[in-house]
């Protein structure tokens, strides 16, 4: 039961959190004054026709790095900021996560320790 108390505190820490996150911006991340995009999409054509004529395991890992990479690179030039709030505001957002993560940690622990103790009695 404490875990499905941590775990809805969690996911009401969570939703209150992501209600103060602003994101202005979105996109390649930027060397200098060049996009990393255009760089990304080209390795990523090459790597997949080179995954299509040479099917072997160097290939894969190259388009599956480029796909990564690509990620990466949009979460890199994702510009996000946590709007304005009053220190009552923030801690009424980060006490029901740090609160649920906490009772979810303790029950995992518990049970563990449950476990454990069940295997040293028999």
């Amino acid at each position: 039961m404490k875990r499905y108390i941590g775990i809805g505190l969690m996911i009401i820490g969570i939703i209150m959190l992501f209600k103060s996150i602003n994101i202005s911006s979105f996109g390649f991340y930027m060397i200098g004054s060049v996009s990393s995009g255009g760089f990304l999409l080209v390795l990523l054509i090459i790597s997949a026709v080179f995954l299509l004529v040479a099917k072997n395991k160097k290939s894969l890992i190259c388009f599956i790095a480029c796909i990564i990479a690509i990620i990466v690179s949009v979460i890199m030039g994702t510009s996000i900021h946590l709007r304005y709030m009053s220190l009552f505001e923030f801690v009424c957002v980060f006490i029901p996560l740090i609160a649920g993560c906490a009772i979810t940690i303790e029950d995992l622990f518990q049970r563990n320790r449950r476990i454990e103790d069940k295997r040293d009695s028999e």
